[in-house]
């Protein structure tokens, strides 16, 4: 086992222990402070690069085995804060909830936003986009988003690897009352070039333009699959877990905000509301919404060569959602407003697809399909939780 430990962390640059079955990274971060450490205001408001969607390469094809036989779905429900959470984040981040406040002023008086039809008039050749409409708005542009569940759930994520801040999006799905989880993209966190984690990440849930309503959170753990690591084209594997370290009021994220519920072995089609703060929608200030419904979609022959993941355990919808919404939310059963039976997370934003990298079709989005070969794997070694269902 030593041996083992020790050739992950040579070829995985980082702080990087190995659980026994080799199948999870877990990567510690390296300021060992207990509490979080906030960006600088400058990295907020920074027009910074956002990670590209995975696109798809020439990459030889791997051996296709049939997936994994999967158990029957796996359910972990929301966690919903108490009322006294918000009167909570008001007396800790005084200055940010003036800065709503104001945005709220200017914005009373608007008029709301047409929502966007992303369907488009030509099939793309590879995938019908007429078949697979889907409509966009904006999520939290408004403070009464900002303000509740599940939308304060969802934040922005910014990560520094080699010498960039990076910006994409993640969410609360877990929470113990010692630890908070979030789940995202691996593609968000993995440096795949340089085969190591991001030098920093920092979580902002509902993030606003630039205002942290309920503060910064810094990584603590991330967990990544080494199937990924070894294959970051692989869709199916591209998640993510981190836990979070407390503020410095020693407040877990989710004590402020409450989490999403969490579903795996879902089935191919369902209808969702996908979220991100994608750079195509005012710089990512606010999140995008954007409702579909998922298919499954096998590659003909001709074009497998060029898509080196199998299709199995993927999800395609129709979505605009890529730069910046990496890591978003995939929800199933999206129901606002303290609805206890809802708000589930069955993938996140992987990016756009296509075959090969000049090719990528528009408004189709991907992500993994999650199952027990990927959140659920992740989950055992991280420890997703529900305090108010402990059973489970």
């Amino acid at each position: 086992m030593k041996r083992k430990t020790l050739l992950i962390c040579l070829l995985y640059a980082g702080v990087a222990t190995v659980q026994a079955d080799s199948s999870v990274l877990v990567f510690d971060n390296p300021n060992r402070s207990p509490v979080s450490t906030p960006l600088p205001t400058d990295v907020l408001h920074a027009s910074t690069p956002v990670p590209e969607p995975v696109a798809t390469s020439t990459a030889v094809t791997p051996s296709r085995a049939a997936p994994a036989r999967r158990g029957p779905l796996i359910t972990i429900p929301p966690i919903l804060p108490e009322a006294r959470a918000t009167a909570q984040a008001r007396t800790d981040f005084p200055e940010a909830w003036s800065a709503l406040e104001a945005m709220a002023n200017t914005q009373s008086n608007s008029e709301p936003p047409p929502l966007v039809d992303c369907q488009v008039e030509n099939s793309g050749g590879i995938i019908d986009q007429r078949r697979h409409p889907c409509t966009t708005y904006r999520g939290n542009q408004q403070l009464a988003q900002v303000l509740r569940y599940p939308w304060r759930t969802i934040g922005k994520l910014f990560m520094h690897m080699d010498g960039k801040w990076y910006q994409g999006s993640a969410q609360i799905i877990s929470a113990t009352g010692k630890q908070t989880l979030v789940v995202t993209a691996a593609h968000n966190v993995w440096d795949a070039g340089n085969k190591k984690l991001a030098d920093q990440i920092v979580f902002v849930p509902a993030y606003r333009d630039g205002v942290a309503a309920y503060g910064q959170f810094e990584f603590d753990q991330a967990f990544v699959l080494k199937a990924y690591a070894d294959n970051p084209d692989a869709v199916r594997y591209d998640v993510a877990l981190l836990t979070l370290k407390p503020n410095s009021a020693k407040r877990e994220a989710a004590s402020y905000t409450g989490t999403l519920g969490l579903r795996w072995n879902v089935p191919y089609v369902m209808s969702i509301n996908q979220f991100g703060y994608a750079s195509a929608f005012q710089e990512g200030e606010f999140t995008t919404i954007s409702t579909g419904q998922t298919f499954r979609h096998i590659w003909p022959e001709e074009n497998k060569g060029c898509y080196p993941d199998p299709t199995d355990e993927v999800l395609f919808v129709g979505s605009p959602l890529t730069k910046g919404a990496s890591g978003g939310a995939w929800i199933d059963s999206f129901r606002p407003y303290y609805d206890k039976n809802g708000n589930y997370v069955v993938s996140v934003v992987h990016g756009g697809t296509g075959c090969g990298s000049s090719a990528i079709i528009g408004n189709i989005n991907t992500g993994a399909q999650f199952s027990d070969d990927n959140i659920g794997a992740l989950c055992a070694i991280a420890g997703c939780a529900n305090p108010a269902n402990p059973k489970r």
